[in-house]
């Protein structure tokens, strides 16, 4: 698998772009530029001559729009386009490329598999070098489109047909959010006379997806509440609770309805998972977010919501599991607040989670202690460091989560609030607690090590570090010297 900036076909893919922009900038001279996070191109198929026509064999690229030069050649079809599903769909008849681009320059060329796995693995657990790549970015406080990166499940959830009530169901990190993003901006391409509203329920996750439809050319897509789009095309993230009332009003008032759902969030019983009701289901069952050591964590919270639940597969590595540290009730948030500002200084997004009882008095001790922090509720994600309750944080994702008093949060937000809060970081959770951990994190309780005196040894105090620690500052090592 080719997947290396020096790869042999780079100059050609380069000059295909080169004429995708020419032919972009003469179509309309006053267009902006497209963002890096939204690029002109972005995929190639190859498709195999067919067997009664040994001239059938040919080659399209896929891209953020439909490109054509000026004797009308197809140079890029959409995303969208029905002509574009092969480089999602990844059937063993066609050769897969992903174009990796920046500021109108291929920095990259992967070749991806298509067809089924040989190794019997799942299609959706199997990652490409440029989804591989996309996901260990840093996060920046922005989430970006996935056009290029949509799974099988994804982009079949994002292109079903528009009727009805269409239920995408998955756990934390399988996407649902981009998954309502992109076929909101699916719908506006392919349905142009028809409204799209997209309800998304908090200031902070509004905020965070705001560069998503832009950048997909869905400048037509509006956000608001489920009064503002009758009639149309409605999309509904974080959508666990409506009761069958709310469903049903919904249905009848709008030509399609698609409900962004976590069963392990959802109060029981959930209106959406009623099998009597004519609803469409498509479930996600790779998660993209929650690391691999922290997917038995995530589990146990889960089951503490609801034991029927199963939880995604997890495809990220991240650094270790949970790191538990025992502290005096005066001292937890204070600790944790010094830990996430020491994370963020490698260039995390470290999510501080607490309970709501303790939002304010955080807030204030990071102002008494000159450490700079941002409120979720002002909607402003792009600090290195952000204090936020389990409600908040519904849809959000950081580099690192800092949990404050589980047994809080469990108390004010119950078992679907801890589940919440545990699931939102890509590389490393830290739990800082006072009381006994609460039910879904107490099997992560160990006796307290004793700590090595000041003056002792770097011997002696790698022995101190536990496994974790140790994944954690190596991690740390690393990063500290390749800046």
């Amino acid at each position: 698998m080719a997947d290396h900036p020096d790869h042999p076909d780079l100059a050609t893919e380069q000059r295909h772009l080169d004429r995708v922009c020419r032919a972009v900038t003469e179509a309309d001279a006053d267009a902006p530029t497209p963002p890096d996070s939204s690029p002109l191109l972005f995929g190639r198929v190859e498709f195999a001559a067919d067997t009664n026509q040994p001239d059938s064999a040919h080659t399209i690229y896929v891209g953020r729009r439909h490109v054509t030069d000026d004797d009308g050649t197809v140079l890029a079809h959409a995303w969208y386009e029905p002509t574009a599903a092969p480089f999602y769909e990844r059937p063993s008849s066609v050769r897969r490329r992903v174009l990796v681009q920046h500021d109108r320059r291929l920095s990259a060329v992967h070749d991806e598999p298509t067809g089924e796995p040989t190794d019997g693995a799942a299609p959706e657990h199997v990652l490409g070098p440029a989804a591989h790549a996309q996901l260990e970015r840093f996060r920046d406080g922005i989430l970006h489109p996935a056009t290029a990166t949509l799974s099988r499940q994804q982009y079949d959830a994002v292109t079903r047909p528009a009727a009805g009530v269409l239920v995408v169901a998955g756990g934390p990190g399988t996407g649902k959010t981009q998954v309502g993003l992109h076929r909101a901006a699916w719908l506006a391409h392919t349905d142009p006379g028809t409204t799209v509203t997209i309800v998304v329920p908090t200031a902070a996750l509004r905020t965070y997806t705001r560069a998503v439809l832009p950048a997909l050319d869905a400048d037509s897509v509006t956000s608001g509440t489920t009064r503002d789009a009758p009639a149309g095309h409605l999309i509904v993230d974080e959508a666990h609770d409506l009761d069958r009332a709310q469903l049903d009003e919904l249905a009848t008032t709008h030509r399609s309805v698609t409900l962004l759902v976590d069963p392990g969030r959802a109060a029981k019983p959930a209106a959406w998972s009623d099998v009597d009701l004519d609803l469409t289901h498509i479930q996600l069952t790779t998660s993209y977010r929650v690391p691999r050591p922290l997917r038995d964590t995530v589990a146990a919270t889960l089951a503490r919501t609801d034991d029927d639940v199963t939880p995604p597969v997890t495809v990220r590595s991240g650094l270790g599991g949970p790191l538990v540290q025992h502290d005096d009730a005066d001292e937890v948030a204070g600790d944790a607040l010094h830990a996430g500002t020491a994370a963020a200084s490698t260039d995390f997004r470290v999510g501080v989670v607490v309970a709501s009882s303790m939002l304010e008095p955080t807030l204030r001790l990071a102002t008494d202690t000159e450490r700079p922090v941002g409120d979720a509720r002002d909607g402003d994600l792009t600090h290195p460091v952000t204090v936020l309750t389990p409600d908040d944080a519904a849809g959000l994702e950081f580099d690192a989560v800092a949990l404050v008093s589980p047994d809080a949060i469990a108390a004010e937000h119950g078992a679907r609030g801890l589940y919440t809060a545990v699931s939102r970081c890509t590389q490393t959770l830290a739990i800082f607690h006072s009381e006994p951990l609460p039910a879904g994190l107490d099997h992560l309780a160990t006796p307290a090590r004793p700590a090595p005196e000041p003056d002792a040894d770097l011997h002696t105090l790698v022995d101190a570090l536990g496994e974790d620690d140790r994944v954690i500052v190596e991690a740390l090592v690393r990063r500290l010297l390749s800046t």
